[in-house]
């Protein structure tokens, strides 16, 4: 998702009549999307922010201007305490108020000569002021559709994302997206296949949905009623587009109709992210997931009765509160049962505003790292046994980067693994679909050959 907003971002800001630079000394503005689904990410932030200032100081002395602006999760949930612990920061905004960006950069660099006022029409800008220097502060949860005002730039990309659904329901204990996306909203549809068919005459044969919470996708209109399933039928139909994948979906919105969905749409790739957070009941109850560890069970063993094939990704939260070395073997068994192909793991993040943060039976850190060490050694066991797999087979693979070697083209199977050729001339393959024969794995990639 942040990624998709620092695309939009970019494309907003480039149909406002400014241009990209390679080298930080030439930029006039730096933008800085930021996550805060983890504190780490946070850290990362405010250490990027200390390096831009020293920056910002050499332009000044040079008499160059450099804007800072810093959007995304963090800078919501942060707020006036960025403006106050970051003082040479000059605009804070959150995901819902992208749109509104341009004006703000010219707002910050043409400030009126008082410095009592900036001229710009927003119910929900606080300005503060250092030195008669106007300090925007753009955070509210705005009640317009956002994309419509963010373009669509042609490039030449075969692979994009597409937001379908923002914010989350849900508001599992341990989560801070539902105070930083806000609740859950869903595109028009129409709207979304629009989008979608503009990518497809750009040149894009992948497709990435994306959301939050992407299969709870639901919306109507007078005339009619869209779903998830629905949804991606209809991208499927699309002329162009050839593959399509989705992000993030939760097992409690998981339907018959997106199962047969798989094995019926030769465009909708076998690979499907379901993240379960926890092999432990108790634990799951306690994160406010909805479902129990028999419930996600059922749900993976229904997907592969009609998707046998299929590979089978999850994210995992260890030594969250009240996981006691019982719960945690629950979670080692759930990964041996299901298999995973791939999977992301992490420690337990305290998350402000969350209810978590205020659970009894805080797990030590020194606990939490010894657990996650287990489970990823886990993970990477059957992730290598997943590619190892693959040889011997000819996958489908969209080459799109070129390797550390001249002679190497990167690419990615409808596995979502990484694919590495060797070849005299990787330009012949660059941004085209290919059937691949593997010929070796690793736990991060595959080797092949094409295969005609």
């Amino acid at each position: 998702m942040n990624v998709y907003d620092s695309d939009k971002v970019s494309a907003l800001l480039l149909c406002s009549g400014m241009s990209k630079v390679e080298e930080l000394d030439d930029a006039d503005v730096v933008v800085l999307n930021t996550c805060h689904v983890r504190e780490k990410a946070k850290h990362k932030v405010y250490t990027e922010l200390g390096y831009l200032r020293e920056r910002k100081e050499a332009r000044f002395a040079e008499g160059k201007p450099f804007i800072i602006a810093v959007g995304g999760c963090v800078a919501q949930a942060e707020g006036a305490k960025m403006l106050e612990r970051a003082p040479f920061v000059d605009i804070v905004f959150g995901p819902h108020t992208y749109n509104e960006l341009p004006n703000m950069i010219r707002s910050v660099r043409k400030p009126t000569d008082d410095g009592d006022h900036v001229a710009l029409e927003t119910a929900h800008l606080e300005i503060f002021f250092k030195n008669k220097r106007p300090r925007l502060l753009n955070i509210g949860f705005s009640s317009e559709d956002k994309y419509k005002s963010l373009p669509f730039l042609n490039v030449e990309k075969k692979s994009a994302y597409l937001a379908i659904q923002e914010g989350c329901d849900k508001f599992c204990t341990y989560c801070v997206v539902p105070h930083t996306r806000g609740r859950e909203v869903s595109r028009d549809a129409q709207a979304i296949i629009q989008e979608a068919k503009s990518m497809a005459a750009s040149g894009v044969c992948e497709i990435t949905l994306l959301g939050q919470n992407v299969n709870s996708y639901r919306y109507e209109d007078v005339s009619e009623k869209w779903l998830f399933a629905d949804l991606i039928r209809a991208v499927c139909e699309i002329d162009g587009i050839k593959r399509v994948f989705y992000t993030s979906s939760h097992p409690v919105d998981v339907t018959l109709d997106l199962i047969k969905a798989h094995a019926e749409l030769p465009q909708l790739m076998p690979f499907w992210h379901l993240p379960v957070q926890s092999g432990s009941t108790n634990v799951l109850r306690a994160m406010n997931r909805h479902y129990s560890v028999d419930d996600y069970k059922r749900t993976v063993d229904n997907i592969r009765k009609y998707n046998p094939d299929i590979a089978m990704c999850s994210d995992f939260i260890v030594g969250f509160p009240g996981e006691d070395d019982e719960a945690f073997e629950q979670t080692l068994e759930l990964v041996r049962y299901v298999n995973y192909a791939q999977a992301f793991s992490f420690k337990y993040s305290p998350r402000p505003n969350t209810v978590a943060c205020d659970l009894p039976d805080q797990v030590d850190d020194s606990v939490k790292a010894e657990r996650l060490a287990r489970l990823q050694s886990l993970l990477r066991e059957q992730q290598t046994q997943f590619n190892t797999n693959c040889i011997g087979q000819t996958l489908s693979v969209l080459f799109q980067k070129h390797g550390k070697c001249s002679n190497q083209v990167l690419g990615k199977s409808q596995f979502m693994q990484s694919v590495v050729l060797h070849t005299p001339n990787p330009e012949m393959y660059m941004n085209s679909i290919r059937n691949v024969f593997i010929t070796g794995a690793t736990l991060s990639c595959l080797e092949g050959r094409i295969v005609n």
